[in-house]
């Protein structure tokens, strides 16, 4: 498989917004060779969409017979299991693009055979995510709970309660912007390093809390450019279900959707999740870099900057004289 274009994948002194560019041109001039390499897990991923909502409309219609349920069911599970297979393939594949743009890997099959083997490591950080969200939302579910409890009406203190739920709700989306920007950095640190799983956590986390104000920052470009740009891909099947709802002569007012709607949505997200978000793995591969250099580079300095003190301590007239006294 050719070898994608990635120049200048690594310029100096980047801002959040140059990276978040520069993602999007590296896969638009790789955009046919990546579309081929990510096509069949998109294609089990969709096919597992499909027989999701295949089996649901089933088990809700209600007008099934006890067989049919259970066959429902059955698809239901399999469903369920093509999907996250399939969801899981597609992300190695996609993680396969950080060593690409990164310089690491010579080729797409050469780096998604590296990212597979990394697999425990990237087991680790989706664990220690759902461990850390569930830590965040539990202490300001508590603070919430407190603050229920301490606020009394007429109370010239009842503000200080309301304060305290809207700062819990504050901190929690902050927190949880984090940690979700953060996974994705220590996922690139473990396809980028041979280091063990721990030391792949902690290298993560430390260039993330040492950034931490810039990593937000990119977290938030990030989700917002490809917010923006999901929409306008859906127009093609907004305009077929405005069409549709005429010709069948569609009632907004049942509640239901009519299954084809969601059979072709389902495979339609498929499809946009395919295009936008290798745009997503590309910027936080890029980022990962770029924090590496400039904080290792930093690193570097400071202890320059030690070893100069140290030689000038030692090289002194005062200091030989003192050694000699």
């Amino acid at each position: 498989m050719n070898s994608p274009t990635t120049k200048g994948s690594h310029p100096d002194a980047q801002s959040v917004g140059d990276l978040v560019g520069q993602a999007f041109q590296i896969y638009r001039a790789n955009i046919a060779v990546w579309f081929k390499f990510l096509l069949v897990p998109t294609i089990f991923v969709l096919i597992g969409r499909v027989l999701f909502q295949v089996s649901t409309a089933g088990m809700t219609a209600g007008k099934a017979g006890e067989g049919s349920k259970e066959f429902m069911l059955l698809l239901f599970g399999i469903a369920s299991l093509v999907a996250l297979g399939a969801r899981w393939f597609l992300y190695l594949r996609q993680l396969a693009l950080v060593r690409i743009v990164n310089g690491l890997s010579s080729d797409l099959i050469d780096a998604f055979k590296v990212v597979v083997n990394r697999q425990g490591a990237l087991l680790a950080v989706g664990f220690l995510v759902g461990l850390l969200v569930v830590v965040v939302s539990a202490a300001c579910g508590l603070t919430v709970v407190v603050s229920a409890f301490l606020f009394r009406k007429g109370s010239p203190l009842a503000f200080v309660p309301i304060i305290m739920v809207y700062a819990s709700f504050f901190s929690w989306l902050v927190s949880i912007g984090f940690v979700y920007t953060a996974a994705f950095l220590i996922s690139c640190a473990a396809v980028c390093e041979k280091i063990p799983v721990s030391q792949v956590i902690g290298k993560g986390l430390k260039l993330s809390v040492r950034s931490f104000p810039r990593t937000l920052l990119g977290g938030f470009l990030i989700t917002a450019t490809l917010t923006v740009l999901g929409p306008p891909l859906w127009l093609p099947v907004l305009i077929y279900y405005a069409v549709d709802a005429f010709r069948i002569g569609y009632d907004a007012s049942g509640g239901n959707l009519p299954l084809h709607w969601q059979i072709i949505g389902a495979a339609w997200e498929s499809i946009v999740d395919m295009v936008v978000w290798p745009v997503c793995f590309i910027f936080y591969g890029l980022y990962y870099t770029d924090m590496k250099i400039r904080q290792e580079g930093q690193d570097m300095v400071d202890e320059l900057a030690i070893l100069k003190v140290n030689y000038e301590a030692e090289n002194t007239p005062g200091a030989s004289l003192g050694s000699t006294a």
